[in-house]
């Protein structure tokens, strides 16, 4: 994943709340079973198996994130181990078949997580962060970002 990928979702987990944080890890994993797909077109076997084991990573957090006391837990669950499965061959065989399966289920837990999250107006989960205001300033192309510092970032006691 490149640098300024990382730093644009550094910046969203830092405001999200919990269900965004959710919807946040659907798309990084999504960026990394796309990370899988081009690794395999390009012939980096060592990238591809990183790719792999960094998807799979997410999906455990997703597993982890999964509210037990729900009705569709239990199917969450079997599909997210399904799909870490999936990502086993995948890995084991070098192949893409098995990680467009698991992105064609992701990405539909992904739309459902979406819509539903936009329900949630929960305040964010980390507090003490920076505000970051971005906009379009003194040209159609330039976009200056201004941090609001606060004095007290970090932990509170």
């Amino acid at each position: 994943m490149l640098k300024e990928k990382k730093q644009e979702y550094t910046l969203r987990i830092s405001q999200a709340n919990k269900s965004e944080l959710v919807v946040i890890i659907y798309e990084i994993l999504l960026d990394y079973l796309k990370e899988c797909r081009e690794n395999i077109q390009k012939n980096d076997i060592d990238a591809f198996h990183e790719s792999i084991r960094k998807a799979t990573g997410c999906i455990r957090e997703l597993s982890s994130s999964i509210n037990y006391r729900s009705n569709v837990s239990g199917n969450l669950l079997s599909l997210n181990i399904f799909c870490i499965k999936e990502l086993a061959k995948a890995d084991i065989h070098y192949s893409e078949e098995e990680i467009m399966n698991v992105e064609l289920i992701m990405r539909k837990l992904y739309e459902a997580t979406k819509k539903a999250g936009e329900k949630d107006d929960s305040p964010a989960v980390m507090n003490n962060s920076q505000f970051v205001y971005a906009g379009l300033t003194y040209g159609k192309e330039s976009l200056i970002v201004n941090l609001n510092e606060t004095s007290n970032r970090g932990f509170t006691v």
